[in-house]
């Protein structure tokens, strides 16, 4: 990318840091504050992005989670333009999941998922779209972690 010009005419730089997960939030304000960095690429849990990203949205600087995909950093954060993702939501992924057992003619379905940040919204969501698209009660199976 720097041989073709950079981005908007300024060189990319990649620095990796990988704090404990006991100074995220701590790491989440040096990042946000230091006018080096343009933007932030991660953390990589939905629970981490929602721990830092108060600090990006306070200096107004994109925090792109390449992982999260859980709605409640969607809703915490989808209208104020700090958290950028490169993946569908949970929601959207559930759907399409159920959507496509339907249509191959899947009688019975499952769902076994953690219900932390990352797995709560397919937890929330699977029952009701199982519902809307004709699944009866004894046909559906959730099993928390």
């Amino acid at each position: 990318m720097n041989s073709a010009g950079g981005v908007a005419g300024r060189e990319l730089a990649l620095e990796y840091v990988n704090p404990q997960p006991e100074l995220m939030a701590a790491t989440a304000r040096l990042l946000a504050a230091d006018s080096r960095y343009a933007a932030v690429i991660g953390p990589g849990s939905s629970a981490a992005i929602l721990e830092a990203a108060d600090e990006f949205l306070r200096y107004r600087k994109p925090l792109v989670s390449f992982n999260s995909t859980a709605a409640e950093v969607l809703r915490a954060y989808g209208k104020k333009g700090a958290v950028w993702r490169t993946r569908e939501s949970d929601i959207a992924q559930t759907e399409v999941i159920l959507r496509h057992a339907k249509a191959t003619g899947a009688a019975q379905i499952s769902l076994i998922t953690a219900t932390d940040a990352d797995g709560a919204s397919f937890f929330s969501w699977f029952g009701f779209f199982a519902r809307e698209l004709g699944y009866p009660d004894a046909a559906i199976h959730i099993e928390p972690l």
